[in-house]
């Protein structure tokens, strides 16, 4: 079984690194004194909120299965810390089993797998290792650890592409387009990257830095005399998050961009996933003297 604590950065980052560690201690001595009551059965941490259990003891999948039940319920009991205070977290399981010919490595690369699938499935879940589904969501694991590598690299850029009346031949506006620079692959489009992206925390960032540089280049051409709206997309991710108003706004007046030289394009996937209140908050605000012009 390959253990991984579910946002275990969140402790890190909202209650501090000694908070974190306490309850990686408490964790561990709980999932040490499960797996201590099975013969052979045996624990390790593999660095990190990552841990591994190598479960000797269970003869049948129905077997792992209900050890993976009881380790996630002992191990999303709150952690109570010296100050009295409270912390709890939920863990995801990734189960591979072994025949006489599997090699440890092999086991551990499955184990790994079916974790990545327990995660993609909403966390707080076991998943068996799958053969026939698994090596996609591997290939989506790896992609994703590009992408965090390009976003700190700087691989990504945009372009922008003219939006142009047909009849007169006017520059209209500009829409601002994602690229990503990649070392090896070459200038890869969003088709080839943005369905691992958009549904990762990652895009946050990425999106902050798109929306902070299309806003740049069309306050940029206005100060040159093209003064033309710039077109970004929004995603659902970013459509849900919370302070996406505010946030758009504090970039128009960083780089001194007027509200009505901004369009927000609603990505298609957008609708289905954003919840209503975020809609609300977009109608309300567009149709606002003051906020932002955001046709879809």
């Amino acid at each position: 079984m390959f253990i991984d604590v579910d946002r275990f950065k969140q402790v890190n980052d909202g209650r501090g690194h000694a908070v974190g560690d306490a309850v990686l201690v408490a964790l561990a001595e709980r999932l040490s004194a499960l797996v201590g009551d099975g013969d052979g059965d045996t624990v390790a941490r593999l660095g990190g909120d990552e841990f591994v259990v190598l479960c000797t003891s269970a003869g049948t999948r129905e077997e792992l299965a209900a050890e993976a039940q009881r380790i996630m319920d002992r191990l999303s009991e709150p952690v109570v810390l010296q100050d009295g205070s409270e912390v709890s977290v939920t863990v995801s399981i990734g189960i591979a089993a072994a025949d006489e010919q599997t090699e440890a490595p092999l086991l551990l690369r499955h184990a790994d797998q079916a974790l990545y699938a327990a995660k993609d499935r909403g966390r707080a879940r076991a998943e068996f290792y799958d053969p026939t589904v698994h090596a996609g969501i591997e290939s989506s694991a790896r992609l994703l650890v590009d992408l965090e590598r390009a976003q700190v690299s700087g691989e990504f850029s945009l372009v922008f592409q003219p939006i142009v009346d047909v009849v007169t031949g006017t520059l209209n506006a500009v829409e601002a387009l994602l690229r990503w620079d990649h070392p090896i692959r070459g200038q890869l489009r969003p088709g080839d990257f943005m369905p691992v992206l958009e549904v990762s925390d990652l895009m946050h960032r990425v999106g902050d830095g798109v929306l902070r540089e299309a806003c740049a280049h069309a306050a940029t051409l206005a100060a040159q005399g093209t003064p033309v709206p710039v077109h970004v997309n929004v995603s659902a991710v970013e459509l849900g998050r919370a302070g996406l108003v505010a946030r758009v706004l504090s970039v128009l007046d960083e780089v001194g961009l007027p509200p009505s030289m901004l369009v927000l394009e609603i990505t298609e996937t957008a609708p289905a996933s954003a919840p209503s209140r975020t809609w609300s908050t977009c109608r309300s605000t567009s149709s606002s003297s003051t906020g932002p012009s955001w046709p879809a």
